[in-house]
C-alpha cells in the first residue's frame, strides 16, 4: 500500500530546485532515490491527481504538495 507521508515528502522535496532538476532529468532515479515503492511510482507516473488525493487523504502538508504537483507534467 502506498504511503501518504512518503508521497507528500517526495512532492514537497520537488520544491527544492536541485531535486526538481533531478526529477525533470531522470524521474525514475529521483523516485528511487526518494525510496518510493513500485506502487507509489505508478501513482506519480500516472499523474492522476484524484488517485493521489485518495491515497494522501487528510495529510496536513498535502496543500503544499498539491501546489508543486500542479506544476509538473500530468503524465510521466
Amino acid at each position: 500500500m502506498a504511503s501518504r507521508t512518503k508521497l507528500v515528502d517526495f512532492f514537497l522535496a520537488l520544491g527544492e530546485e536541485e531535486r526538481l532538476k533531478q526529477f525533470q532529468t531522470d524521474p525514475e532515479a529521483a523516485m528511487t532515490a526518494a525510496g518510493l515503492s513500485d506502487e507509489e511510482k505508478v501513482l506519480v507516473r500516472a499523474g492522476d491527481e484524484d488517485r493521489l488525493r485518495k491515497v494522501i487523504g487528510d495529510e496536513p502538508r498535502a496543500s503544499g504538495m498539491r501546489f508543486i504537483m500542479s506544476a509538473l507534467p500530468k503524465k510521466i
